[in-house]
């Protein structure tokens, strides 16, 4: 079953997945509970949401942006030279 959560962690990260996989959010959390999960990401302040099973849901692009990683932030326009 672990080395499905990999494989699958794997392919969502290639493909651009929107929100974080369980097994990259416990990994930014430290924590496998959603309640202990919820408080770290509180604590850090990134932004979520808790679904109706109790699980979190992180989009990618607020923890990029927040952490100053991943090439989804805007980057400042070239100046030119007269």
């Amino acid at each position: 079953m672990a080395g499905a959560v990999f494989i699958w962690c794997a392919i969502a990260r290639h493909m651009g997945a929107l929100t974080l996989t369980p097994l990259e959010l416990q990994d930014l959390t430290n924590h496998r509970r959603s309640d202990a999960q919820a408080r770290v990401l509180k604590h850090m302040g990134v932004p979520f949401a808790t679904r109706p099973d109790g699980s979190l849901v992180v989009l990618r692009v607020a923890v990029e942006t927040l952490l100053g990683g991943g090439g989804t932030m805007a980057r400042p326009e070239p100046q030119l030279l007269p």
